[in-house]
Protein backbone atom coordinates (compact mmCIF):
# COMPACT_ATOMS: atom_id res chain seq x y z
CA UNK A 1 0.00 0.00 0.00
CA UNK A 2 2.42 2.34 1.04
CA UNK A 3 4.81 1.56 -2.02
CA UNK A 4 1.84 2.10 -4.87
CA UNK A 5 1.33 5.57 -2.67
CA UNK A 6 4.97 6.36 -3.17
CA UNK A 7 4.97 6.77 0.70
CA UNK A 8 9.04 6.13 1.06
CA UNK A 9 9.94 7.95 3.76
CA UNK A 10 7.33 5.99 6.15
CA UNK A 11 7.94 2.71 4.12
CA UNK A 12 11.48 3.23 4.92
CA UNK A 13 11.29 4.28 8.52
CA UNK A 14 9.14 0.63 9.06
CA UNK A 15 11.78 -1.54 7.17
CA UNK A 16 14.29 -0.42 9.72
CA UNK A 17 12.76 -0.93 12.59
CA UNK A 18 11.51 -3.84 11.41
CA UNK A 19 14.93 -4.45 10.23
CA UNK A 20 16.62 -3.89 13.93
CA UNK A 21 13.96 -5.80 15.77
CA UNK A 22 15.35 -8.72 13.68
CA UNK A 23 18.51 -8.74 14.00
CA UNK A 24 18.92 -7.90 17.50
CA UNK A 25 15.60 -9.10 19.09
CA UNK A 26 16.06 -12.65 17.02
CA UNK A 27 20.07 -12.51 17.96
CA UNK A 28 19.70 -12.23 21.26
CA UNK A 29 17.07 -14.83 21.49
CA UNK A 30 18.89 -17.60 19.42
CA UNK A 31 22.18 -16.79 20.90
CA UNK A 32 20.46 -17.81 24.40
CA UNK A 33 17.71 -20.00 23.74
CA UNK A 34 17.97 -21.38 20.69
CA UNK A 35 15.49 -22.33 18.28
CA UNK A 36 13.10 -21.68 20.67
CA UNK A 37 14.90 -18.54 21.00
CA UNK A 38 14.33 -17.87 17.15
CA UNK A 39 10.89 -18.56 17.42
CA UNK A 40 9.73 -16.36 20.11
CA UNK A 41 12.33 -13.63 19.24
CA UNK A 42 10.10 -13.94 15.39
CA UNK A 43 6.99 -13.63 17.35
CA UNK A 44 8.08 -10.65 19.34
CA UNK A 45 9.41 -8.80 16.46
CA UNK A 46 6.86 -9.29 14.42
CA UNK A 47 4.48 -7.96 16.69
CA UNK A 48 6.34 -4.66 17.11
CA UNK A 49 7.00 -3.75 13.76
CA UNK A 50 3.24 -4.37 13.54
CA UNK A 51 2.91 -2.10 16.50
CA UNK A 52 5.24 0.71 14.84
CA UNK A 53 2.65 0.37 11.88
CA UNK A 54 -0.01 1.26 14.21
CA UNK A 55 1.66 4.55 15.55
CA UNK A 56 3.25 6.04 12.31
CA UNK A 57 -0.50 4.99 10.65
CA UNK A 58 -3.58 4.22 12.53
CA UNK A 59 -5.67 4.51 9.54
CA UNK A 60 -4.56 1.23 7.69
CA UNK A 61 -6.77 -0.66 10.80
CA UNK A 62 -9.80 0.66 10.35
CA UNK A 63 -12.26 -1.62 8.50
CA UNK A 64 -14.57 -0.11 5.50
CA UNK A 65 -17.17 -2.84 3.82
CA UNK A 66 -16.91 -2.46 0.03
CA UNK A 67 -18.38 -5.70 -1.39
CA UNK A 68 -17.82 -4.58 -4.88
CA UNK A 69 -14.23 -3.98 -4.21
CA UNK A 70 -13.85 -7.18 -2.06
CA UNK A 71 -14.94 -9.21 -5.36
CA UNK A 72 -12.24 -7.85 -7.06
CA UNK A 73 -9.94 -8.20 -4.19
CA UNK A 74 -10.21 -12.07 -3.49
CA UNK A 75 -9.90 -12.92 -7.05
CA UNK A 76 -6.63 -10.89 -6.89
CA UNK A 77 -5.35 -11.42 -3.56
CA UNK A 78 -5.73 -15.38 -3.62
CA UNK A 79 -2.97 -16.11 -5.85
CA UNK A 80 -0.75 -13.32 -4.19
CA UNK A 81 -1.54 -14.80 -0.85
CA UNK A 82 -0.38 -18.12 -2.30
CA UNK A 83 2.55 -16.55 -3.31
CA UNK A 84 3.27 -14.51 0.22
CA UNK A 85 2.99 -18.03 1.92
CA UNK A 86 4.69 -19.74 -0.32
CA UNK A 87 7.56 -17.11 0.11
CA UNK A 88 7.47 -17.24 3.67
CA UNK A 89 8.17 -21.29 3.85
CA UNK A 90 10.95 -21.22 1.48
CA UNK A 91 12.99 -18.62 3.66
CA UNK A 92 12.22 -20.74 6.73
CA UNK A 93 12.26 -24.61 5.61
CA UNK A 94 16.03 -24.77 5.84
CA UNK A 95 15.70 -24.11 9.38
CA UNK A 96 13.03 -26.97 10.05
CA UNK A 97 15.20 -29.21 8.24
CA UNK A 98 17.84 -28.61 10.56
CA UNK A 99 15.43 -28.38 13.92
CA UNK A 100 14.68 -31.65 12.66
CA UNK A 101 17.37 -33.29 12.36
CA UNK A 102 20.43 -31.86 14.61
CA UNK A 103 18.14 -29.92 17.68
CA UNK A 104 18.10 -26.92 19.03
CA UNK A 105 21.98 -26.49 19.21
CA UNK A 106 22.86 -26.77 16.05
CA UNK A 107 19.35 -25.09 15.11
CA UNK A 108 21.05 -22.21 17.56
CA UNK A 109 24.79 -22.17 15.18
CA UNK A 110 22.24 -21.58 11.96
CA UNK A 111 19.95 -19.32 13.83
CA UNK A 112 23.43 -16.92 13.39
CA UNK A 113 23.95 -17.76 9.72
CA UNK A 114 20.38 -16.83 9.06
CA UNK A 115 21.33 -13.17 10.57
CA UNK A 116 23.70 -12.61 8.14
CA UNK A 117 21.10 -13.59 5.18
CA UNK A 118 18.87 -11.25 6.51
CA UNK A 119 21.68 -8.31 6.61
CA UNK A 120 22.36 -9.23 3.22
CA UNK A 121 18.73 -8.83 2.29
CA UNK A 122 18.87 -5.33 3.93
CA UNK A 123 19.23 -2.95 1.53
CA UNK A 124 18.68 -4.87 -1.84
CA UNK A 125 15.05 -5.31 -0.17
CA UNK A 126 14.78 -1.23 0.55
CA UNK A 127 15.76 -0.48 -3.06
CA UNK A 128 13.06 -3.10 -4.14
CA UNK A 129 10.71 -1.10 -2.28
CA UNK A 130 11.36 2.17 -3.78
CA UNK A 131 11.38 0.59 -7.14
CA UNK A 132 8.42 -1.07 -7.69
CA UNK A 133 5.95 1.16 -7.58
CA UNK A 134 7.90 3.48 -10.37
CA UNK A 135 8.05 0.20 -12.45
CA UNK A 136 4.21 -0.64 -12.01
CA UNK A 137 3.11 2.97 -12.69
CA UNK A 138 5.45 3.11 -16.00
CA UNK A 139 3.86 -0.40 -17.24
CA UNK A 140 0.06 0.70 -16.04
CA UNK A 141 0.85 3.88 -18.30
CA UNK A 142 2.05 1.95 -21.49
CA UNK A 143 5.29 3.68 -21.02
CA UNK A 144 7.08 0.56 -22.19
CA UNK A 145 10.60 2.89 -22.37
CA UNK A 146 9.82 4.28 -18.96
CA UNK A 147 9.25 1.20 -17.79
CA UNK A 148 12.40 -0.50 -19.14
CA UNK A 149 14.84 2.15 -18.08
CA UNK A 150 13.63 1.98 -14.59
CA UNK A 151 13.75 -1.54 -13.77
CA UNK A 152 17.42 -1.52 -15.54
CA UNK A 153 18.21 0.99 -13.36
CA UNK A 154 17.31 -0.96 -10.34
CA UNK A 155 18.50 -4.26 -11.68
CA UNK A 156 21.98 -2.43 -11.91
CA UNK A 157 21.41 -0.42 -8.73
CA UNK A 158 20.71 -3.55 -6.72
CA UNK A 159 23.77 -5.51 -8.52
CA UNK A 160 26.19 -2.93 -7.33
CA UNK A 161 24.99 -2.59 -3.68
CA UNK A 162 24.73 -6.06 -3.68
CA UNK A 163 28.13 -6.67 -4.81
CA UNK A 164 29.39 -3.83 -2.21
CA UNK A 165 27.52 -5.94 0.55
CA UNK A 166 28.51 -9.51 0.13
CA UNK A 167 32.19 -8.69 0.05
CA UNK A 168 31.81 -6.70 3.03
CA UNK A 169 29.63 -9.50 5.06
CA UNK A 170 32.16 -11.97 4.20
CA UNK A 171 34.94 -10.77 5.61
CA UNK A 172 33.31 -8.78 8.82
CA UNK A 173 31.75 -11.99 9.49
CA UNK A 174 34.60 -13.57 10.12
CA UNK A 175 36.25 -10.87 12.42
CA UNK A 176 33.32 -11.13 14.58
CA UNK A 177 33.06 -15.01 14.71
CA UNK A 178 36.70 -14.66 16.01
CA UNK A 179 36.58 -12.00 18.38
CA UNK A 180 32.83 -11.17 19.16
CA UNK A 181 31.09 -14.77 18.87
CA UNK A 182 33.74 -17.06 19.44
CA UNK A 183 31.28 -19.88 20.58
CA UNK A 184 29.35 -19.82 17.01
CA UNK A 185 33.24 -20.64 15.09
CA UNK A 186 31.85 -24.32 13.95
CA UNK A 187 29.17 -21.58 12.27
CA UNK A 188 31.92 -20.32 10.16
CA UNK A 189 31.78 -21.85 7.15
CA UNK A 190 27.88 -22.39 7.20
CA UNK A 191 27.71 -18.05 7.69
CA UNK A 192 29.63 -18.06 4.78
CA UNK A 193 27.25 -19.94 2.82
CA UNK A 194 23.79 -18.26 4.20
CA UNK A 195 25.93 -14.73 2.81
CA UNK A 196 26.55 -16.07 -0.65
CA UNK A 197 22.59 -17.40 -0.68
CA UNK A 198 21.42 -14.02 0.56
CA UNK A 199 23.57 -12.69 -2.35
CA UNK A 200 21.98 -14.70 -4.94
CA UNK A 201 18.82 -14.03 -3.45
CA UNK A 202 19.20 -10.04 -3.81
CA UNK A 203 20.17 -10.47 -7.36
CA UNK A 204 16.96 -12.00 -7.60
CA UNK A 205 14.62 -9.14 -6.33
CA UNK A 206 14.84 -6.79 -9.25
CA UNK A 207 13.57 -9.27 -11.48
CA UNK A 208 10.54 -11.35 -8.70
CA UNK A 209 9.10 -7.30 -8.74
CA UNK A 210 9.22 -7.62 -12.51
CA UNK A 211 6.85 -10.67 -12.68
CA UNK A 212 4.58 -9.43 -10.26
CA UNK A 213 4.33 -6.20 -12.16
CA UNK A 214 3.27 -8.38 -15.43
CA UNK A 215 0.64 -10.61 -13.34
CA UNK A 216 2.47 -12.98 -14.26
CA UNK A 217 1.21 -15.00 -10.39
CA UNK A 218 1.26 -19.09 -11.76
CA UNK A 219 4.23 -18.78 -12.90
CA UNK A 220 6.26 -17.44 -9.89
CA UNK A 221 3.69 -20.07 -7.36
CA UNK A 222 5.67 -22.55 -9.60
CA UNK A 223 8.83 -21.31 -9.29
CA UNK A 224 8.15 -21.18 -4.88
CA UNK A 225 7.03 -24.61 -4.97
CA UNK A 226 9.90 -26.12 -7.17
CA UNK A 227 12.73 -23.94 -5.48
CA UNK A 228 11.30 -25.02 -1.75
CA UNK A 229 10.93 -28.98 -3.25
CA UNK A 230 14.52 -28.33 -4.47
CA UNK A 231 15.67 -26.81 -0.91
CA UNK A 232 14.33 -29.62 0.70
CA UNK A 233 15.66 -32.76 -1.30
CA UNK A 234 18.78 -30.89 -1.66
CA UNK A 235 19.18 -30.36 2.05
CA UNK A 236 17.89 -33.78 3.26
CA UNK A 237 20.12 -35.34 0.75
CA UNK A 238 23.75 -33.65 2.04
CA UNK A 239 22.49 -34.71 5.46
CA UNK A 240 21.68 -38.05 4.61
CA UNK A 241 25.57 -38.42 3.28
CA UNK A 242 26.99 -37.00 6.48
CA UNK A 243 27.18 -33.28 5.93
CA UNK A 244 26.65 -31.11 9.18
CA UNK A 245 24.26 -27.49 8.67
CA UNK A 246 26.66 -26.73 6.05
CA UNK A 247 24.63 -29.27 3.78
CA UNK A 248 21.42 -27.46 4.30
CA UNK A 249 23.28 -24.42 3.84
CA UNK A 250 24.48 -25.84 0.43
CA UNK A 251 20.71 -26.88 -0.11
CA UNK A 252 19.30 -23.45 0.33
CA UNK A 253 22.03 -21.43 -1.60
CA UNK A 254 21.57 -24.28 -4.52
CA UNK A 255 17.63 -23.48 -4.58
CA UNK A 256 18.03 -19.91 -5.08
CA UNK A 257 20.11 -20.72 -7.80
CA UNK A 258 17.30 -22.98 -8.93
CA UNK A 259 15.15 -19.70 -8.18
CA UNK A 260 17.35 -17.52 -10.27
CA UNK A 261 16.88 -19.78 -13.49
CA UNK A 262 13.66 -20.20 -13.22
CA UNK A 263 12.87 -16.24 -13.06
CA UNK A 264 15.30 -15.58 -15.99
CA UNK A 265 13.78 -18.05 -18.03
CA UNK A 266 9.78 -16.83 -17.09
CA UNK A 267 11.47 -13.32 -17.97
CA UNK A 268 12.95 -14.35 -21.29
CA UNK A 269 9.62 -15.81 -22.21
CA UNK A 270 8.07 -12.90 -21.64
CA UNK A 271 9.70 -11.41 -23.97
CA UNK A 272 11.65 -8.61 -21.55
CA UNK A 273 14.96 -8.17 -21.11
Amino acid sequence: MYRSRQKFNLLSRIIYFQSFFLFFIVGFLVWTYGLIGYIGGMAVALSLTVLVFFIYDKAIFRFHANLCAVKGLIKEGIPLSLIVMLAAISTIVDRYVVGYYFGVEAAGFYGVSVLFFSAMMILPTLLAQFYYPKIANNYGKKNKDGFLKVYQEHRNISTIVSLAIVLLLLISSQVIISYLLVDYKPARFVISISIISGFIASLIIPRSNLLLVLGLHKERIAIFIITIASNLLVSVYLVHFGYWIEGVAAGTAFSYIVMSILVRRVQKNANIL
